[in-house]
């Protein structure tokens, strides 16, 4: 299988990222084999990017399941009339 040549893939592990990883492994009792660390660690700061994108403060307006609901569409269907 070929690698990927991603960007984020190669961006490195900071140490507070590797001392956050560590201290979270040593809480729920993993011992990560060291032939596993890199990858274990590279998959953790990816959680932790996508994690900082899911918990970010909006605004009811930037939020769009409203777009979805039967009401608002029946709202707008009929306001074009």
């Amino acid at each position: 299988m070929a690698s990927s040549t991603n960007a984020k893939e190669a961006e490195p592990i900071s140490a507070e990222q590797e001392r956050d990883f560590d201290a979270m492994m040593r809480r729920v009792g993993i011992d990560v084999p060291a032939d596993r660390r890199d990858g274990a660690l590279a998959v953790y700061r990816d959680l932790m990017r996508a994690a900082a994108l899911v918990h970010v403060e909006r605004s009811p307006a930037q939020w769009t399941v409203h777009a979805y609901r039967v009401d608002t569409i029946a709202r707008a269907k009929d306001a074009s009339k």
